[in-house]
This record gives structure tokens, C-alpha cells and sequence, in this order.
């Protein structure tokens, strides 16, 4: 099937968020892996995830308003200080993954790291509105993760080990080309074996000659009237 570029070697870059020091763009793991060079060439492709950079997905244990304006949540799991992961020039965010609050971000203002408390502002929607609400509002159990800070090192580690996992998945998906076999039946032996044959099995397909041993599924199947 011609709907498939190949691609034998790969490399890889994520988000542009939580950018480690001296990092500038989007994270990214060094180097490339390759895969099938010799039987296909250097056909170069790139894995882009931007769900992939240095975070931490916490989860609230405790909320609190202070005023239309301001809002608290507390992670008693918080493992580092966020007042010293702070970039210059750029504004810290809570993103909330879940709850009433989901999808949406908010200005941090500030952080108490004894009690491991989040502080952030409400936005303006115009005419006076503000979200969150008394009524609609981050509760515990929501989860959330934070943007617009350096992570510490774990954190980079983590978000580099699952990229270069993900581009080891795609170089190994893309590396051979795409294709339909059509293969004949031996209805005998299959009556043999008791075994009958259905869209949507997977079977074994080995061939020495052409190198193919690879496990493959059933889209169509037919079989003569006699």
C-alpha cells in the first residue's frame, strides 16, 4: 500500500513547555535510533508528541477561596519547592486535567511551601465574570499539572525516557512498508486441524524467501462454493 511513508530513521521532540535551563524551542532527546537502513535506505521521519515535556500530574487534597479573585488548592504530595523552579520571564500556570475545573489554566500568584499550598487568581471573562465561582470550582481529587516552570531533574528524566519509548515505537511501525498479502487457503488441512479461518483473526505469516515472519490479520475471506 503506497499510504505509508517509511521511515528508518527516527527521531523525536515533545512539548514546548517546563523547558530545562539552556533548552530553547521544545524538549527534545539527542541523537536517532535507525531500523531496516540496509534494506530500505535512510529515509529520515521525526515523532513529534507536544503532550510530552518535563511535568508532574498532581492531585488537590485540599481547596480554599480567599476572595472573588483568589483561590487556593494544597498537594500534600508536591516533592519540591516552586518557588525555586521558577523561569524568569515567564508566567506559572496550574492546568487542571479533571473536575469542574478541567481544561482550563490559571495565573499562579504564589506558593507556601510549608503547607504546600497553591495560590492562584481567577480569570476575567468580561463583563465582570470571574472563573471559578463559590458555586464552581476546583475540588479535592482533581488532578492538575503545571506549566511555565523548570521541573527538577526527575521530572526531565521521566519526560525523556517516555519520548525515546515513543520513538522506538514509531520507528518500529514505520520501518516496513505497509502491505496487503493475498494468500491461499488449504482448506484441507485446515478441516485437519479442526480450524476455521474468520475476518479478523490474526495469524502467523512466515515466508524464509521474502523474510517475513510477522504476525498479520484476516480483513477478507472467501471460500469456493465446492
Amino acid at each position: 500500500l503506497q499510504d505509508k511513508k517509511i521511515v528508518t530513521r527516527a527521531y523525536a521532540r515533545g512539548g514546548d513547555k517546563n523547558l530545562p535551563e539552556g533548552v530553547f524551542g521544545y524538549f527534545t532527546i539527542p541523537g536517532y535510533v535507525e531500523m531496516n537502513t540496509s534494506l530500505y535506505g535512510i529515509r529520515e521521519g521525526e515523532y513529534i508528541n507536544e503532550e510530552i515535556y518535563p511535568h508532574r500530574t498532581g492531585t488537590v487534597t485540599a481547596v480554599s477561596q480567599i476572595d472573588k479573585q483568589l483561590f487556593t488548592v494544597t498537594d500534600t504530595s508536591i516533592d519540591f519547592d516552586l518557588n525555586g523552579q521558577r523561569i524568569d520571564g515567564e508566567t506559572a500556570y496550574i492546568v487542571f486535567k479533571s473536575g469542574l475545573l478541567e481544561g482550563n489554566q490559571f495565573e499562579i500568584t504564589s506558593y507556601n511551601a510549608g503547607t504546600k499550598t497553591i495560590r492562584f487568581k481567577a480569570n476575567d471573562e468580561g463583563n465582570g465574570n470571574l472563573f471559578p465561582t463559590e458555586t464552581v470550582h476546583a475540588n479535592a481529587g482533581d488532578t492538575y499539572t503545571l506549566i511555565g516552570i523548570r521541573m527538577p531533574q526527575s521530572y526531565i528524566d521521566a519526560a525523556a525516557a517516555e519520548l525515546t519509548t515513543k520513538r522506538q515505537e514509531y520507528l518500529d511501525s514505520n520501518s516496513v512498508p505497509r502491505v496487503v498479502y493475498e494468500l491461499e487457503v488449504d482448506y484441507i488441512q485446515l478441516r485437519r486441524w479442526n480450524t476455521e479461518l474468520n475476518a479478523g483473526d490474526i495469524v502467523r505469516l512466515k515466508d524464509a524467501d521474502k523474510g517475513i515472519d510477522a504476525e498479520i490479520r484476516i480483513t477478507e475471506i472467501s471460500y469456493d462454493a465446492v
